[in-house]
């Protein structure tokens, strides 16, 4: 990496450089690589045939007013038949509204078809940093919490 180029939030608190406020993850464990996280479910994108199965999951950490802040969106990790499982679980949470922060982006294609949960089911997800915009970088899915 160019050594005046930004570096993420993992990566900064490697190079003993302060990582930006608003960065850190509840449940981070930094001391592994890749770094794990507890993170809350906040909708899905559905995939295969007839969207019976998860594509991606949209994740976010608890922000205030009880909304979560989005993180990104796991798409990789998933066991075949855990796909189809994790949508049957997922439709019986689903939410009309967004239970992410107003204002916040998710960066998906316009048109992508996203279906929102009550926030309810938590998940451990493996990744590399945390970016400069707070997102998990690579994320890979571990599976749900207990």
């Amino acid at each position: 990496m160019d050594a005046g180029a930004p570096a993420g939030g993992r990566d900064r608190q490697a190079r003993g450089l302060p990582v930006p406020t608003g960065h850190a993850l509840p449940g981070l464990d930094q001391d592994q690589a890749p770094a794990s996280a507890d993170v809350v479910i906040g909708g899905w994108l559905p995939g295969g045939p007839r969207n019976a199965t998860v594509r991606a999951v949209l994740v976010g950490v608890p922000a205030e007013g009880g909304r979560l802040l989005f993180v990104g969106s796991v798409g990789s990790g998933f066991a075949g038949p855990e796909r189809r499982a994790l949508a049957a679980a997922l439709r019986r949470i689903a939410s009309p509204v967004s239970p992410f922060t107003a204002g916040v982006g998710l960066g998906l294609p316009r048109g992508t078809e996203v279906r929102f949960t009550r926030p309810e089911l938590h998940a451990e997800v493996e990744f590399l940093e945390l970016t400069d915009a707070g997102r998990l970088r690579q994320p890979v899915w571990r599976g749900l919490r207990g």
